[in-house]
């Protein structure tokens, strides 16, 4: 599982306690994607309850979700469809199934 040091720098700005709940909620949502588990991780990154999180903070989750920086950086710009570089709750789930599908598919690929 992801430790709080191990999350990208953009999530550093979120105290300890929120950053090891959110690299724990990852790890959960990759063995159960549970909708309870990405509100729980939306909100921690929501912390002005506006309804989306930036893209910055799109990237750091995609990051911590198993894609390279570069990846996930690309992803937030092709994603962005409106660019606004805001993302809802429902581009966020979405976007961080695929990433968690996509790494799901590269562990069992060295594994087999």
């Amino acid at each position: 599982a992801a430790t709080a040091a191990q999350l990208p720098k953009a999530t550093r700005t979120l105290p300890t306690r929120a950053r090891a709940a959110m690299a724990s909620a990852l790890t959960e949502m990759a063995e159960s994607s549970r909708f309870e588990d990405y509100q729980a991780i939306f909100s921690l990154l929501d912390r002005e309850r506006a309804g989306f999180i930036d893209a910055a903070e799109m990237a750091a989750v995609l990051h911590s979700a198993g894609r390279t920086e570069r990846e996930a950086n690309e992803i937030v710009a092709d994603e962005d469809a409106s660019g606004d570089g805001n993302f809802s709750f429902d581009q966020f789930r979405d976007l961080v199934e695929a990433a968690l599908a996509k790494t799901t598919v590269k562990l069992a690929q060295r594994q087999g």
